[in-house]
């Protein structure tokens, strides 16, 4: 495989990738981002699946997240509040926005571990 067509490959499956992370947590299925992840462990055998997994999971999770930002929705303001009910003070929504991209990355890469073990059974 030469290494257009294997750059090319790599930016199909993320873009695949990120719509399905997308879409799954469109409709509240966060989990998909694992499942996401395991599939491109199982089913992409070249040049770091794990990179790529995680890659999809933070551009899917994180683009909703500026998309709803760019669109005036307080998102800021929403994990203000979640800190605030968790006790972590009513002024750390950033950190709770790094939680969830954090989060995102997790799911992406352990669901591509996960995949690369099982394909390598």
């Amino acid at each position: 495989m030469s290494r257009k067509t294997s750059w090319s490959v790599w930016t199909g499956i993320l873009v695949v990738a990120i719509f399905l992370d997308w879409l799954g947590n469109h409709f509240g299925a966060w989990y998909i981002t694992g499942i996401v992840g395991v599939l491109i462990g199982l089913l992409y055998e070249r040049n770091r699946p794990l990179l790529l997994s995680g890659l999809a999971a933070i551009l899917a999770w994180g683009g909703a997240l500026a998309v709803q930002a760019a669109m005036h929705t307080p998102i800021l303001g929403a994990a203000n509040v979640v800190g605030d009910v968790i006790g972590i003070g009513s002024d750390k929504g950033s950190y709770i926005l790094f939680v969830t991209l954090l989060t995102a990355l997790l799911l992406g890469i352990v669901g591509a571990w996960l995949g690369e073990a099982v394909r390598k059974i």
